[in-house]
């Protein structure tokens, strides 16, 4: 067969469905269904190869345990070789695991998690929010994400990005409610937390697939934080939870004797914070979150406003998925970030259960590239129009100008889909994805802003029958 007539039966089995395609984008009810068997079938192209195949996606789940699969059968269209890339390096075979998760946090007494990680948070978020171990999806990792609490009072969540044994993001929270089996109203809500993390990371890959270190965060970068909040209404109607939190940064040597070397050779050159040389950096915010729940679901509505307070070298949210892209840059970043306060908000809307709406804004007083702004925005109205499946979300930080908040560029995460669905077992659409890949760059595999135009294919059966 032809290379041009291999790439057209490609084409004609449906679909593109790249190597990104659905694991990470906001999924509808047809993929999010449990104890199904998904088959995304189709072409993609990776690079300047032609592949064809399909995903194996079984998701199954039974009590409070729920298990997923996801593995990659993909031929070359060239020469018909298997693709292997997927399974080498990271965590190895083990990326077959989505995940495995048992009860949901803060709802479950017990919750561990198991495989990819996406938008973990640790307590308030004001050092870990939004935070993913999978920003490169060839690369992904098997983290662990937990949540666990002891006769009501005491407890301890947190998460580990990579299990492989290696040095990476850690970060535990343990957290008490002393007076929770009081009956003092708004008071015996009270809760009280304290935040440990750190990254010690060690396993960028070169091109020949062996680790060699990073510039700065090698030498490791410990923070911690300490929190409480109560609820200052509870009712079936509205929730109201106000909190204060307190978190530093500290120094990374290895940053620290670099601006050294940098102030030694150009004392007069620099300006801002970095001229002031580097060193920890504290911040502190109050923040207040409330839920409005109308009667029969016609509107959900949660909001979330913080005031921030950072001095130099601290940014709130330190800890999210930029920092995985690029961790030494952040770090740079944070060496250059002036003393300033700000806003962060976030509104999430669910409209008679069809539409799912979500903005949020973190923005300073005085927005630059030494204190960045981030936005971030989701939409979900399945079924709104009856078996249309429309979909989004948008994600960028590191943002010093307001005008380029919709500009795609290395600092930009877009997932959007259109679908339709054929019947209960199948349906057709296109997935848009801006999103990072890994190229190499003066020998070693950095990461780098593409896009991906993936029409597919899927099929989607249940694996247990249900009940009459």
């Amino acid at each position: 067969m032809q290379k041009t007539q291999r790439i057209v039966f490609g084409f004609l089995l449906g679909v593109l469905l790249s190597t990104q395609a659905i694991a990470q984008l906001p999924t509808a009810d047809f993929f999010d269904s449990t104890n199904v068997l998904r088959l995304p079938v189709g072409y993609v192209r990776i690079g300047d190869q032609n592949y064809v195949g399909l995903r194996l996606q079984p998701e199954i789940k039974i009590w409070k345990l729920g298990i997923g699969f996801n593995i990659p059968l993909f031929f070359s269209l060239d020469d018909g070789s298997f693709r292997t890339d997927e399974f080498q390096n990271g965590s190895g075979a083990f990326r077959i695991i989505d995940y495995i998760r048992f009860g949901q946090k803060e709802k479950d007494k017990f919750y561990v998690k198991l495989g990819t990680l996406n938008q973990e948070y640790l307590g308030y978020g004001y050092l870990m929010n939004n935070y993913t171990n999978a920003a490169s999806y060839e690369r992904r990792k098997l983290g662990l994400s937990y949540d666990v609490r002891f006769l009501k009072i005491f407890g301890i969540e947190g998460n580990y990005s990579d299990l492989r044994g290696l040095s990476n993001i850690w970060a535990f929270r343990p957290y008490v409610k002393p007076l929770e089996k009081t009956a003092i109203p708004i008071l015996k809500t009270l809760e009280m937390g304290f935040g440990f993390l750190g990254d010690r990371d060690e396993e960028l890959y070169n091109a020949e697939g062996v680790p060699v270190s990073t510039q700065f965060i090698k030498d490791g970068i410990k923070a911690w934080s300490a929190d409480l909040g109560l609820n200052v209404l509870k009712s079936k109607l509205l929730n109201i939870r106000a909190y204060a939190q307190y978190a530093r940064l500290g120094k990374v040597q290895a940053l620290a004797d670099s601006i050294d070397r940098l102030i030694a050779a150009f004392p007069d050159s620099l300006t801002g914070a970095i001229a002031n040389g580097y060193k920890a950096g504290n911040g502190f915010n109050i923040g207040v979150q409330g839920t409005l729940d109308l009667i029969a679901d016609i509107l959900k509505v949660n909001v979330r406003l913080e005031r921030n307070w950072q001095q130099e070298h601290f940014l709130p949210q330190f800890f999210d998925l930029v920092y995985e892209i690029d961790k030494d840059g952040k770090l740079w970043q944070l060496a250059n970030t002036e003393s300033v306060s700000g806003t962060y908000g976030v509104l999430t809307a669910t409209i008679i259960n069809k539409v799912h709406i979500s903005g949020g804004l973190q923005i300073p007083d005085k927005v630059t590239d030494a204190t960045p702004a981030l936005i971030q925005l989701a939409l979900s109205a399945d079924e709104l129009i009856p078996n249309v499946i429309v979909q989004g979300s948008y994600l960028k930080g590191n943002l010093g100008n307001l005008a380029d908040a919709f500009k795609l560029d290395e600092r930009s995460l877009l997932n959007a889909r259109f679908a339709y669905k054929i019947n209960k077992n199948f349906v057709a659409g296109v997935d848009y994805r801006w999103t990072f890949a890994e190229v190499e760059q003066d020998g070693q595999l950095r990461y780098k802003a593409t896009n991906y135009v993936m029409p597919y294919f899927g099929l989607n059966f249940s694996l247990f029958k249900k009940r009459e």
